[in-house]
């Protein structure tokens, strides 16, 4: 079988090869979406349920990976106060959050390098919220997603 590598330097091809089984290797999903309606003042770290199921606020995830983003929105414009989104990894509260206020858009998105926040197989995934005292409209409704990179087994030759 001939090597791919000539001389103990990787040629141009098998680097091409190698570059596009890691990409194949990778996902992008845009996962869940997590919503409530009417928010209240004065909330910290309130699980969003999923869109759908009130008496669930987490999603199993099948494959290791990183959280890369997430976006929230409201159905009205924010007059007063904030309300901020976080990612919870299995229960904890990650370095992923967006944040809704009087200067911003309906509709904020956050991002963040892959493998900054990290997951397992198995591991669940939600969305809480906190708001301020001053959070205003109380009749805002808001919803979230989640952007992950999944990564999948290589296949062995």
């Amino acid at each position: 079988m001939p090597s791919m590598f000539q001389g103990g330097t990787p040629s141009a091809a098998s680097k091409d090869y190698v570059d596009a089984q890691i990409a194949a290797a990778i996902s992008t999903n845009q996962i869940g979406q997590w919503g409530k309606d009417n928010i209240a003042i004065d909330q910290t770290a309130v699980d969003l349920p999923l869109v759908g199921d009130a008496t669930r606020s987490t999603i199993p995830m099948v494959r290791r990976g990183s959280v890369i983003g997430i976006a929230i929105s409201s159905n009205a414009p924010i007059s007063a106060g904030t309300i901020t989104a976080t990612v919870v990894v299995d229960g904890t509260p990650v370095a992923v959050s967006a944040q809704l206020s009087s200067t911003s858009a309906q509709t904020v998105v956050a991002e963040v390098a892959a493998e900054t926040v990290t997951f397992n197989a198995g591991s669940v995934i939600g969305v809480n919220i906190t708001t301020n005292h001053t959070f205003a409209p109380v009749t805002a409704d808001v919803t979230a997603t989640v952007l992950t990179q999944e990564l999948q087994a290589l296949p062995v030759a």
